[in-house]
Protein backbone atom coordinates (compact mmCIF):
# COMPACT_ATOMS: atom_id res chain seq x y z
CA UNK A 1 0.00 0.00 0.00
CA UNK A 2 1.12 3.44 -0.76
CA UNK A 3 0.37 6.84 0.32
CA UNK A 4 0.93 10.48 -0.84
CA UNK A 5 0.09 13.41 0.57
CA UNK A 6 0.64 16.85 -1.29
CA UNK A 7 1.57 20.35 0.46
CA UNK A 8 -1.70 21.82 -0.54
CA UNK A 9 -3.61 18.77 0.87
CA UNK A 10 -1.87 19.22 3.90
CA UNK A 11 -2.16 23.57 4.23
CA UNK A 12 -5.47 22.66 3.92
CA UNK A 13 -5.31 21.07 7.91
CA UNK A 14 -2.89 23.14 9.04
CA UNK A 15 -4.92 26.30 7.98
CA UNK A 16 -7.77 25.09 10.09
CA UNK A 17 -5.05 24.60 12.92
CA UNK A 18 -4.09 28.28 12.73
CA UNK A 19 -7.96 29.31 12.46
CA UNK A 20 -8.42 27.71 16.20
CA UNK A 21 -5.07 29.92 17.55
CA UNK A 22 -2.34 27.27 17.02
CA UNK A 23 0.91 28.25 16.24
CA UNK A 24 3.03 26.38 13.42
CA UNK A 25 6.44 24.86 15.31
CA UNK A 26 5.11 25.35 18.82
CA UNK A 27 1.78 23.71 18.96
CA UNK A 28 1.86 21.49 15.87
CA UNK A 29 4.57 20.46 13.44
CA UNK A 30 4.16 19.20 9.97
CA UNK A 31 7.06 16.45 9.59
CA UNK A 32 8.57 15.71 6.24
CA UNK A 33 8.10 19.37 5.23
CA UNK A 34 11.39 22.22 4.29
CA UNK A 35 12.48 23.09 7.59
CA UNK A 36 14.58 25.94 6.39
CA UNK A 37 16.15 26.96 3.37
CA UNK A 38 18.48 23.88 2.53
CA UNK A 39 14.95 21.50 3.04
CA UNK A 40 13.84 23.79 0.05
CA UNK A 41 17.05 23.17 -2.07
CA UNK A 42 16.82 19.26 -1.53
CA UNK A 43 12.58 19.12 -2.20
CA UNK A 44 13.38 21.23 -5.34
CA UNK A 45 16.17 18.69 -6.98
CA UNK A 46 14.29 15.90 -5.53
CA UNK A 47 10.81 16.62 -6.40
CA UNK A 48 10.00 19.47 -8.99
CA UNK A 49 6.31 19.44 -8.47
CA UNK A 50 6.36 19.34 -4.95
CA UNK A 51 8.59 22.43 -4.51
CA UNK A 52 5.45 24.23 -6.53
CA UNK A 53 3.10 22.86 -4.39
CA UNK A 54 4.84 23.49 -1.07
CA UNK A 55 5.48 27.23 -2.44
CA UNK A 56 1.76 27.97 -3.95
CA UNK A 57 0.97 26.21 0.00
CA UNK A 58 2.85 28.99 1.45
CA UNK A 59 0.91 32.18 -0.12
CA UNK A 60 -2.72 32.68 1.65
CA UNK A 61 -5.28 32.00 -0.88
CA UNK A 62 -3.29 30.80 -3.90
CA UNK A 63 -4.33 27.95 -6.00
CA UNK A 64 -2.82 25.50 -8.65
CA UNK A 65 -3.03 26.32 -12.11
CA UNK A 66 -5.79 23.57 -13.76
CA UNK A 67 -2.75 22.73 -15.75
CA UNK A 68 -0.41 20.65 -15.08
CA UNK A 69 1.89 20.99 -18.00
CA UNK A 70 2.11 23.32 -20.78
CA UNK A 71 1.13 26.09 -18.22
CA UNK A 72 2.97 28.97 -19.77
CA UNK A 73 4.40 30.25 -16.73
CA UNK A 74 1.44 30.13 -14.55
CA UNK A 75 1.88 27.72 -11.66
CA UNK A 76 -0.69 28.99 -9.12
CA UNK A 77 -3.43 31.47 -8.86
CA UNK A 78 -4.86 33.89 -7.09
CA UNK A 79 -8.36 35.14 -7.41
CA UNK A 80 -10.18 37.76 -5.48
CA UNK A 81 -13.15 39.96 -5.10
CA UNK A 82 -12.13 43.88 -6.81
CA UNK A 83 -15.91 46.12 -5.79
CA UNK A 84 -14.36 48.67 -8.46
CA UNK A 85 -13.96 46.05 -11.63
CA UNK A 86 -16.93 45.87 -13.70
CA UNK A 87 -16.97 41.78 -13.23
CA UNK A 88 -16.05 42.27 -9.96
CA UNK A 89 -13.26 39.82 -10.72
CA UNK A 90 -9.65 40.19 -9.78
CA UNK A 91 -6.93 37.79 -10.29
CA UNK A 92 -3.11 37.37 -9.55
CA UNK A 93 -1.16 34.68 -11.15
CA UNK A 94 2.15 32.91 -9.65
CA UNK A 95 5.01 31.49 -11.19
CA UNK A 96 7.66 29.17 -9.07
CA UNK A 97 11.02 28.65 -10.58
CA UNK A 98 13.19 25.35 -8.94
CA UNK A 99 16.36 26.66 -10.40
CA UNK A 100 19.23 27.33 -8.69
CA UNK A 101 20.33 30.06 -11.76
CA UNK A 102 17.77 32.92 -11.94
CA UNK A 103 17.55 36.43 -13.78
CA UNK A 104 15.93 39.13 -15.09
CA UNK A 105 14.13 37.08 -18.21
CA UNK A 106 12.18 35.13 -15.87
CA UNK A 107 10.69 38.52 -15.12
CA UNK A 108 10.02 40.18 -18.45
CA UNK A 109 8.50 36.31 -18.48
CA UNK A 110 6.32 36.99 -16.19
CA UNK A 111 5.50 40.61 -17.29
CA UNK A 112 4.39 39.44 -20.53
CA UNK A 113 2.29 36.27 -18.84
CA UNK A 114 0.38 38.86 -16.49
CA UNK A 115 -0.09 40.92 -19.76
CA UNK A 116 -1.22 37.70 -21.69
CA UNK A 117 -3.74 36.21 -19.01
CA UNK A 118 -5.12 39.76 -18.70
CA UNK A 119 -4.17 39.41 -14.40
CA UNK A 120 -3.67 42.26 -12.28
CA UNK A 121 -0.44 41.26 -11.06
CA UNK A 122 2.13 38.47 -10.73
CA UNK A 123 4.32 36.81 -8.21
CA UNK A 124 7.22 35.36 -8.61
CA UNK A 125 8.69 32.52 -6.85
CA UNK A 126 12.34 31.68 -6.84
CA UNK A 127 14.19 29.11 -4.68
CA UNK A 128 17.32 31.33 -4.98
CA UNK A 129 17.62 34.88 -4.14
CA UNK A 130 16.43 37.37 -6.86
CA UNK A 131 18.95 39.26 -8.00
CA UNK A 132 19.23 42.97 -7.91
CA UNK A 133 18.89 43.16 -11.73
CA UNK A 134 15.62 41.01 -11.07
CA UNK A 135 14.48 43.66 -9.03
CA UNK A 136 14.74 46.79 -11.32
CA UNK A 137 13.12 44.70 -13.78
CA UNK A 138 10.07 44.33 -11.80
CA UNK A 139 10.01 47.90 -10.79
CA UNK A 140 9.43 48.88 -14.13
CA UNK A 141 6.20 46.97 -14.06
CA UNK A 142 4.62 49.57 -12.10
CA UNK A 143 1.39 49.39 -9.83
CA UNK A 144 -2.45 47.83 -9.74
CA UNK A 145 -4.55 49.71 -7.60
CA UNK A 146 -7.01 47.39 -5.64
CA UNK A 147 -10.66 49.16 -5.54
CA UNK A 148 -8.67 52.20 -7.26
CA UNK A 149 -7.24 52.85 -3.90
CA UNK A 150 -4.69 50.16 -2.78
CA UNK A 151 -1.30 50.07 -4.60
CA UNK A 152 -0.31 46.98 -4.81
CA UNK A 153 2.75 45.88 -7.10
CA UNK A 154 2.07 44.58 -11.12
CA UNK A 155 5.39 42.23 -10.45
CA UNK A 156 6.35 40.75 -6.94
CA UNK A 157 9.31 38.61 -6.51
CA UNK A 158 10.12 36.25 -3.53
CA UNK A 159 12.94 33.50 -2.60
CA UNK A 160 11.61 30.43 -0.45
CA UNK A 161 13.49 31.98 2.18
CA UNK A 162 10.92 34.41 2.30
CA UNK A 163 8.18 32.16 2.36
CA UNK A 164 9.78 30.75 5.67
CA UNK A 165 9.09 34.60 7.54
CA UNK A 166 6.00 34.92 9.48
CA UNK A 167 5.21 38.06 7.72
CA UNK A 168 5.13 37.47 4.14
CA UNK A 169 6.74 39.59 2.25
CA UNK A 170 4.35 40.40 -0.56
CA UNK A 171 1.08 43.11 -1.01
CA UNK A 172 -2.21 41.23 -1.32
CA UNK A 173 -5.63 41.97 -1.63
CA UNK A 174 -7.10 42.21 1.69
CA UNK A 175 -7.70 38.66 3.24
CA UNK A 176 -11.44 38.50 3.76
CA UNK A 177 -11.87 39.17 -0.69
CA UNK A 178 -9.17 36.52 -1.40
CA UNK A 179 -10.05 32.95 -2.76
CA UNK A 180 -13.46 32.04 -1.88
CA UNK A 181 -12.98 28.67 -3.69
CA UNK A 182 -11.95 25.35 -2.57
CA UNK A 183 -8.37 24.68 -3.57
CA UNK A 184 -7.66 21.94 -6.31
CA UNK A 185 -5.17 19.42 -5.53
CA UNK A 186 -3.85 18.34 -8.55
CA UNK A 187 -1.80 14.67 -8.87
CA UNK A 188 1.74 15.42 -10.19
CA UNK A 189 2.67 14.10 -13.57
CA UNK A 190 5.23 10.83 -13.61
CA UNK A 191 5.64 8.29 -11.16
CA UNK A 192 8.72 8.70 -9.80
CA UNK A 193 7.63 12.29 -8.34
CA UNK A 194 4.43 10.78 -7.25
CA UNK A 195 6.21 8.07 -5.83
CA UNK A 196 8.10 10.43 -3.68
CA UNK A 197 5.68 12.61 -2.67
CA UNK A 198 5.68 14.49 0.84
CA UNK A 199 6.84 11.51 2.66
CA UNK A 200 8.73 9.54 -0.20
CA UNK A 201 12.75 8.39 0.96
Amino acid sequence: MGIDITYLSIDVIASRLRKTGLTEGKDFVIKGAPADVLGTDQLAARAPFQFQYWALSRIPGAMPSDRKTGDHGVDGVLHFWDPAKASKAGKGIISVKGTIAVNPGMVRDLAGTVDHQDADFGILVTLQEPTDGMRTEAGKAGVYKYNNQREIPRLQLVSAADLFKEFLPLQLPPEEVRNGRKMTVIAEPGADEAKGGLFGE
